[in-house]
């Protein structure tokens, strides 16, 4: 008996830290139907994201911007448990010539 709650404690710690050691963000190449469009609105240029997530037991938490020079990148996060399908359109101002996802340059002036 003691044997089985000491496999059963171990088998409990793998699914703990492999939920704990999961993905952080979705990557281009983990998400499904992925499209990048560009959209002119009456507020200026937007950059239409969307797509489904491909990690099975993780969702979209959400997307993360950071500017450098003419360049913005972004990071969309995951969290367990949520929807896995996205929409995003992100403003991008007159100065920003490049934009990536990841290490991938997803649009370009």
């Amino acid at each position: 008996m003691k044997f089985m709650k000491i496999v059963f404690a171990l088998m409990m710690s793998v699914l703990f830290l492999s939920g704990c050691l999961g993905p952080k963000y979705l990557s281009p190449e983990f998400t499904f139907g992925r499209k990048v469009e560009m959209k002119a609105t009456q507020e200026g240029r937007k950059l239409l994201i969307s797509g489904l997530c491909g990690h099975s037991a993780y969702g979209i938490d959400e997307l993360k911007q950071k500017e450098k020079d003419d360049s913005l990148f972004i990071q969309i996060s995951l969290k367990p448990n949520a929807r896995g399908d996205f929409i995003f359109y992100i403003p991008v101002p007159d100065h920003i010539n490049k934009i990536y996802w990841e290490n991938e340059l997803i649009w370009s002036r």
